[in-house]
Order: structure tokens, then sequence, then C-alpha cells
């Protein structure tokens, strides 16, 4: 019962992410003073508007770890939360115990890997333009 109270909360958090992030990036849009706001979606004259902005596959990729480490530093933040008050509250309960321990490190491996991303994409740009 509390995995998938866990897997909803999850869902729904995700689900709160990217609907912020899409609402934000439509606003951004339809702000720009070059068009991309039309009703159709195009930009002068009717003409399609590239929503990433490049075709240069390294620009590409240091926008998406920029919004990955948006959403991964904060989210991290509140599973250390989460896995600290489980700890807290587990009242004696070895199990309960357990698993604020497992929250926390998943919590910690999964920044790690956002951090490592950084090292990873600075190998991909390098392979990229060598």
């Amino acid at each position: 019962m509390a995995r998938t109270n866990k897997l909803i909360a999850f869902s729904l958090l995700f689900l709160f992410f990217v609907l912020f992030f899409g609402a934000h990036q439509a606003l951004m849009s339809a702000q720009d003073p070059g068009g991309g706001g039309g009703p159709v979606g195009g930009g002068v004259d009717g003409q399609l508007v590239n929503p990433v902005g490049t075709t240069d596959v390294v620009v590409v990729l240091n926008k998406v770890a920029g919004y990955l480490f948006t959403i991964a530093a904060p989210l991290a933040a509140i599973m250390i939360l989460i896995g600290a008050f489980q700890m807290m509250f587990a009242g004696g309960d070895p199990e309960k115990f357990a698993t604020g321990r497992r929250t926390i490190l998943y919590a910690a491996i999964g920044m790690a890997i956002v951090l490592a991303s950084t090292g990873i994409l600075a190998v991909i740009k390098e392979l990229l333009t060598a």
C-alpha cells in the first residue's frame, strides 16, 4: 500500500513539473517578439519556428542538462527530507527505518547521476566536436 502511495505521489510530482515547464516554455515563446506565438504556431509569414532555437547538438544537450539539474536538485532535497522523516517517525521499527535510509540513498544516487551527467556531457561534446 505504501509503495502505491509513493508511486502516485511521484507521478503527480512528475506531472506537475512537466506541466510547469511546458507552460513556462509556452509563455516564453508567446512573448517572443520574433513570432512563434501565433495561432497556428508559425512565425512571421506562416513559417515554422524551431522550438529549440538551434540546430547545434551541443547547445541542445546543454539545455537538457540545465533543465535536468533544475528539476533534480530540489527533487533530491525533498526526497532526502522525506527519508529523514521516515527515519524519525520509524518508532523503533527497523523496516521503516531501513525504508528511510533507502529513500535517502536513492536520492543521493540520483543526484550523483545528474552531477555525473555534466562530465558525460563534456565527453560527448569532445566526441562531437573532434
